[in-house]
C-alpha cells in the first residue's frame, strides 16, 4: 500500500513539475505572432490607407511570423518530451535498482528505458522533418 502512494505521489509531482515548466514558456508563444506584420489593424483603417499599401503587410513576413511560431511551439514541445525522456530514464534506472533480482521488475525497468529512449529518438526525427517541411514550404 506504501509503494502504491509512494507511485502515484511521484507521478503526480512528475506531472505537476511538468506543467510549471511548461506554463513559463506561455507568455513568449502569447506574443510571438504579435508585432508589426498583423495586417490590415486598427491603424490602417483609422488612416484610410489600403492595406495592401501598407508595408507591414505582405506575405513574406507573415509567413515568416508564422515559422517562427511553428519552430518556437517545436522547440518548446521537443524541450518538454526531452525533460520528461530524461525523468522516464531515471526512473526506469530507479526500477532497476530496487527490482531486487525480480524478473518481472527487471523487464518492467528495461521497457521503461527503452521505451524513453524510443520517444527521445522520435521526437529528434520529429524535429528535424518539421524544420524540413517549414523550409520546403517557406522556400515554394
Amino acid at each position: 500500500m506504501i509503494k502504491r502512494y509512494s507511485t502515484t505521489l511521484l507521478t503526480t509531482l512528475v506531472a505537476v513539475g511538468i506543467l510549471a515548466v511548461s506554463l513559463l514558456f506561455v507568455p513568449s508563444l502569447a506574443n510571438a505572432g504579435s508585432g508589426d506584420s498583423v495586417c490590415g489593424g486598427l491603424n490602417s483603417a483609422i488612416s484610410g490607407q489600403d492595406s495592401t499599401t501598407n508595408q507591414n503587410c505582405d506575405k513574406a513576413n507573415a509567413t515568416k511570423d508564422l515559422n517562427s511560431t511553428i519552430e518556437l511551439a517545436l522547440n518548446m514541445l521537443s524541450i518538454i518530451a526531452g525533460i520528461i525522456s530524461v525523468i522516464m530514464m531515471i526512473i526506469g534506472g530507479l526500477k532497476f535498482i530496487t527490482s531486487e533480482g525480480d524478473s518481472a521488475k527487471v523487464i518492467s525497468a528495461r521497457n521503461s528505458i527503452i521505451f524513453s529512449v524510443v520517444g527521445f529518438g522520435i521526437v529528434a526525427l520529429a524535429q528535424v522533418i518539421i524544420k524540413f517541411a517549414i523550409k520546403k514550404a517557406s522556400s515554394a
